[in-house]
């Protein structure tokens, strides 16, 4: 499955491929990543977080969130996603990534 990350920003998929968007992030200070489709058509397939550790009780630890989408259809989709808080909807961003991905 063809991934996209703070290092990969941008692929190609054939329509109805699935994807992956793998962010760095810290769940536990109550950030968390929030993608949005800002073009073009893709679903979320499903969603998890993989602690850095294996001991889930480090506060302060860090974490991979990951994101498992579909694209719908050809052509092109844009991805916005923002390290937010989710309660503090107009707080800007504490970080923010675009992706591009291109539907054959």
């Amino acid at each position: 499955m063809k991934k996209l990350s703070e290092q990969f920003n941008s692929i190609s998929v054939q329509k109805g491929e699935e994807f992956v968007v793998e962010l760095q992030g810290n769940p536990s200070t109550g950030y968390l990543w929030e993608l949005e489709v800002k073009s073009g058509q893709a679903t979320v397939v499903g969603r998890e977080t993989i602690p850095h550790s294996m001991d889930p009780m480090i506060v302060g630890g860090g974490a991979t969130e990951r994101t498992v989408m579909r694209a719908e259809e050809t052509g092109s989709i844009e991805i916005e996603a923002n390290l937010r808080r989710p309660w503090a909807k107009n707080d800007a961003p504490a970080q923010s990534q675009q992706f591009k991905v291109k539907v054959l």
